[in-house]
């Protein structure tokens, strides 16, 4: 088996949406990022069906735009 090396700062197991956000969080603060998850899609599972005031706002002070309705 071949291993491989990465040059990164921060490693975020878990791609869901907190660490998704953690990454973005990171990656926004200059770190280099890795996000890894094992999952394998498609995922059977509703992520962000529903998202309340303070979670829009965390999105928007990531840069997301969440358009819609």
């Amino acid at each position: 088996m071949r291993q491989r090396q990465f040059d990164i700062d921060v490693f975020v197991a878990g791609g869901g949406p907190a660490g998704l956000a953690a990454a973005i969080a990171a990656r926004q603060q200059g770190f280099s990022v890795m996000v890894a998850d094992s999952a394998i899609p498609p995922i059977d599972k509703a992520c962000g069906e529903g998202l309340m005031p303070d979670g829009l706002d965390s999105l928007r002070q990531l840069g997301m735009t969440i358009t819609g309705g």
